[in-house]
């Protein structure tokens, strides 16, 4: 009888094992096809996970929950908490030297307009309360050419140079300009990989520099503008708090700068919250950051569910260097 009793007692054992194992098996298969995010939004108290089974674990701070497997940002030189408009009498010290593998920073010589116009402290107050809806991608595809139109005329270059123009003029040093006031050369630091380069007018070097929206056209599109006039879709397309000037591989790869299903990171995304590209330099990314969210407020934009808690958990760790 005693042997019987510890068999059952073994049978007990293997099978609680076995179904604790299905049970960690399903979580993990819920949390990393989204389906648990989908659950938590609808039931009061649960937090979204993103897709990373870490996000489920307790303890650690906004940044593990989410996933983020990111180094922290590495704030500019002289300005430890990222911030544009820093105190006269600065009192934190500057943070040791990064020992990491990633890309090193560089915020030398970046143009003054990839600077966020709004401090890290004012974005995350500004994120918190932004409102959220599900993106609206229908329509935008087949239909971008026509929904945003092309470059418009730059009337502060002759009439005749386009905004890209205007946008290369702003953010090259040194440009030099054309009768018809194009931009022919110039240098540039690209804030999003904190490459120097040189640039060149040229059917074969021209898109060596493209001018990105910092809030993609097809986000934008996606978080309002579908509902919005014909006007303000072009008036945002060419409006210069919305355009920079980068390098065209990482604008490539950047494209829409976010996964709309908020099912994870893009192929070729190097840094990035789950479903937000983040640029490959470092020191630039609490500003783009936080640039996101000025440009999302400005135009009356929405953000998706996930969307402002990977912004907020980003910038909460921006505020705390």
């Amino acid at each position: 009888m005693a042997r019987r009793g510890n068999n059952h007692n073994g049978i007990n054992i293997g099978t609680t094992i076995m179904c604790l194992f299905l049970i960690c098996a399903l979580a993990a298969l819920m949390v990393t096809s989204g389906a648990w995010d989908k659950i938590a939004r609808t039931i009061p108290g649960l937090n979204q996970t993103g897709t990373s089974i870490e996000a489920i674990k307790p303890q650690g701070d906004a940044h593990d929950k989410l996933g983020l497997a990111l180094p922290a940002p590495t704030p500019a030189p002289g300005n430890t908490t990222n911030d544009p408009h820093p105190s006269a009498n600065p009192t934190t010290q500057t943070p040791p030297p990064d020992t990491t593998t990633q890309p090193t920073p560089n915020t030398s010589g970046l143009p003054a307009a990839a600077a966020s116009p709004i401090s890290i402290a004012d974005a995350l107050t500004t994120a918190q309360v932004m409102p959220t809806a599900k993106p609206h991608t229908t329509g935008y595809k087949a239909n971008r050419d026509t929904l945003f139109g092309g470059w418009a005329n730059s009337p502060q270059l002759c009439g005749t140079a386009t905004m890209r123009d205007q946008i290369l003029k702003r953010d090259l040093t040194n440009p030099v300009l054309n009768d018809r006031c194009q931009v022919v050369s110039g240098t540039f630091t690209d804030p999003y990989t904190g490459q120097h380069m040189t640039f060149k007018r040229g059917k074969d070097t021209s898109s060596l520099i493209q001018i990105d929206h910092v809030v993609a056209v097809y986000d934008a599109y996606a978080s309002g503008l579908w509902n919005r006039s014909q006007q303000e879709r072009e008036t945002y397309a060419n409006d210069p708090d919305v355009l920079l000037a980068s390098q065209g591989k990482a604008n490539m790869v950047k494209s829409e700068g976010i996964n709309l299903n908020g099912k994870g990171g893009r192929n070729g995304w190097t840094q990035s919250t789950p479903s937000i590209w983040l640029p490959d330099n470092r020191g630039y990314q609490c500003d783009y950051m936080a640039k996101r969210v000025h440009i999302k407020h400005k135009y009356n934009l929405t953000m998706s569910a996930w969307e402002k808690d990977e912004t907020i958990a980003f910038l909460t760790q921006c505020a705390t260097q």
